[in-house]
């Protein structure tokens, strides 16, 4: 079985990492408190459910550096203070779906630079040796295009919806805070219960 796992918002908290960012590198960087408050101002909407994050013109416009510099700064600090950004279910449920023998991977929208600088956030993904696909195609294609050949089938974790996944795909729609869009579809509240959910299938 394959399956395949969001980043953000399902792995990874962004907004509670911006907010970290602003109250960790306040003494060496002022204007960074800015941040939060114009992070959605720096995204800019492909088609519907997807957004990509300027995060160079962002940092460059609000801190005035570039973002070598200030990803440095942020990295310096993360790994001084052995942060994570995983939300706490996260570990418990990777190392679960780790063992069990299913083709997990990890499949995140967005630029390239960026996700993978956010993936090293969560050292948890590199220790279990998740593959990770970064695409800037919705995932359903995606998938239509490299995972649905020969009666391949699969579940995909995702925070998004609708997904136009292909015939033998399922989609598992994560909502931590907020009720599911719809009934008609398998919806979680945290990753570890992905595991009831699994045995079903």
């Amino acid at each position: 079985t394959h399956i395949f796992i969001d980043f953000d918002e399902t792995i990874f908290n962004h907004y509670e990492y911006i907010k970290w960012l602003e109250r960790k590198l306040s003494n060496k960087l002022p204007n960074i408190k800015q941040l939060s408050g114009t992070f959605t101002d720096y995204h800019t909407t492909k088609c519907k459910n997807l957004r990509i994050y300027n995060h160079r013109s962002h940092i460059k416009d609000i801190l005035g550096i570039e973002w070598e510099m200030f990803s440095a700064e942020a990295e310096k600090a993360r790994v001084s203070l052995k942060s994570d950004f995983c939300y706490n279910d996260v570990h418990e449920a990777l190392g679960y779906l780790a063992k069990s023998g299913s083709d997990i991977r990890i499949l995140t929208y967005g630029d390239s630079e960026y996700q993978y600088y956010k993936i090293r956030t969560c050292p948890i993904i590199a220790k279990l040796k998740i593959p990770i696909h970064v695409v800037k195609e919705p995932k359903g294609d995606f998938l239509k295009k490299y995972y649905s050949k020969n009666g391949i089938s699969g579940i995909l974790i995702d925070d998004k919806y609708p997904i136009d996944v292909p015939e033998n795909w399922r989609h598992i729609l994560i909502k931590r805070n907020n009720l599911p869009p719809t009934n008609n579809i398998s919806h979680i509240k945290k990753l570890t219960d992905i595991v009831v959910l699994i045995n079903k299938y």
